[in-house]
């Protein structure tokens, strides 16, 4: 049985493209234009304006992890001043959403469950 032989062609140049793929999977769902200038210069393009426009992306994934942030703590400061956490209510909405998903089989019905709840607390 012959064994590969992609392991003798790693080289420097190879390396670098795996990493640069790498990195291009890494970061392309998360950025369009990185997809876009990669469909129309190349993926070594593509890695060398991720790298001189890095820092424009670094404070952008920042700020989003700035706003996840305080978007959990409000969410957490709110949690024990809704009536929608009472214990009747909650245990409605989750054997609604569980029969539901049971039934069907799918998430997003299952998760209309919890719309009586939320219509009669005030909260749609």
């Amino acid at each position: 049985m012959d064994r590969p032989t992609w392991h003798r062609k790693l080289n420097r140049k190879m390396l670098f493209r795996v990493f640069a793929y790498a990195l291009f999977l890494l970061f392309a769902p998360f950025a369009v234009e990185l997809v876009i200038m990669a469909d129309i210069v190349g993926v070594e393009a593509a890695i060398a304006f991720l790298f001189v426009y890095g820092r424009s992306i670094t404070y952008m994934a920042r700020d989003r992890v700035v706003i996840t942030y305080n978007l959990a703590r409000e969410i957490l400061a709110a949690h024990p001043k809704s009536e929608l956490f009472n214990n009747k209510v909650y245990a409605f909405g989750s054997i609604a959403s569980l029969v539901l998903f049971w039934v069907t089989g799918s998430v997003f019905v299952a998760a209309c469950g919890w719309l009586p709840s939320l219509y009669f607390m005030g909260q749609v």
